[in-house]
This record gives C-alpha cells, structure tokens and sequence, in this order.
C-alpha cells in the first residue's frame, strides 16, 4: 500500500490508531477500497476488529464479503446512501472507532462524509482521517470527472475548513463578536458536528480528528 511506500503514513497513524490494535469490538470504515491493498493491511494491523471498505465499484481484487471484512457499494458524497450503510453497520451491531477517508479526494465529497460520518456513525473517542488532501491545492484539474477549482488559500479547499474549525475548538477563549465571525467563516459543517471535535492534527497530505468522549 502507498500509505506506507509513498505517503508515509506510518510516521503519523500509530500514536492515534494503536489504541484500538487488540480491541475485541473495534470495527474501522476505509472509504475507497481500490485494489483492496490497504484492506490487507488493516486485516493484519487489526487482528480482531472488523473490516468495512466502501466502492463506487465492486470491481476489487478482494472477496466482496470475508469473516471480518465487507466491501460495499455506495457514494461518499450521496447521504442517503451513507445512511443506508449505517444501518448495516448498526444491524451487525458494530462499534466504528477509526474512519479512514482514501476516497475520491474531492473536498466537497470529503466534508459531505465527513459531516454525516463522524456524527453518527464513529463512536466517542474515534479517530478520522482524511488522506490525500492534495487536490486541496489543485488550482485546476479533473479527477473522476469532477472539475478540481481550489488552490491554496481556497475556502472551500478541505484544508482551509479545518483550519478555520480549530479556532472553533477554542470557541471559550474567543470574543462573542469573535465566536460569531467564526461561526459564519465555518459554514461547511454544522455547528453540533464542530462540538464533538476534540482535537485536529495536520499531517503531510492528511488531517486527523478525534472525536470527543
């Protein structure tokens, strides 16, 4: 997996994931399974925990359904569908600790996820990051037929909206005046899912946010 060969990853995820390592009711969400090599990886680093990827598509090199994975089919951006999927999740009675969002990388599908995702789907005290954070900085491109339009500075760039939410993080030692200029610089995320923010760390090409307990 190029989380490790090229992203490296590994310099970062282990101080926040590793809790969960030997957790007998751990279950992790990696949205956008790929070639399922990373699927592999999670198997082996999570020994007990359960497995969900998600795809656009079905076409993986991985079974669909193993005795502690499952790929499913469904739309990072689309709510309905996300909520579909946490009906599963909830029917396996399933306890999601660690999102990990490798998806279409297109912000606005990023935070679409995110915002549905870490309310009601991780639980307290969960760990969610966000990877490949680079067409953040992509002043024009096409990726999976979506024109990309952000660059640096963007306020719609993925990178730009969790710079914003720190400060929302410290909304107790901010001005009334201060916490309402906050309030409407952050209107990409509503105001209970910047609640439970515990705390944002920035990485090379990734965001982690931990759920507060």
């Amino acid at each position: 997996t190029d989380k490790v060969t090229h992203h490296g990853y590994h310099r970062f995820y282990p101080r926040l994931i590793k809790q969960f390592q030997n957790d007998d009711n751990m279950a992790m969400i990696e949205i956008g399974i790929q070639e399922s090599k990373s699927l592999k990886m999670w198997l082996e680093y999570f020994p007990k925990g359960f497995i969900y990827g998600t795809s656009l598509t079905l076409n993986t090199s991985s079974n669909e359904k193993g005795d502690r994975h499952l790929i499913y089919q469904t739309d990072q951006s689309n709510i309905p569908a996300l909520d579909q999927f946490h009906q599963l999740i909830k029917k396996n009675k399933h306890q999601v600790k660690f999102i990990n969002d490798d998806g279409t990388h297109v912000p606005f599908h990023i935070i679409a996820a995110f915002n549905y995702l870490f309310e009601n789907v991780l639980e307290e005290g969960g760990v969610y990051i966000i990877e490949d954070i680079e067409k953040s900085y992509w002043k024009r491109g096409i990726l999976s037929a979506h024109v990309i339009e952000y660059g640096y500075k963007n306020p719609g760039s993925i990178v730009e909206i969790f710079k914003k939410v720190v400060d929302t993080i410290n909304n107790e030692l901010l001005s009334d005046k201060d916490k309402g200029d906050n309030n409407r610089a952050v209107t990409n995320m509503p105001e209970n899912v910047k609640r439970m923010i515990s705390s944002i760390t920035f990485c090379q090409n990734g965001i982690i946010i931990m759920k507060k307990t």
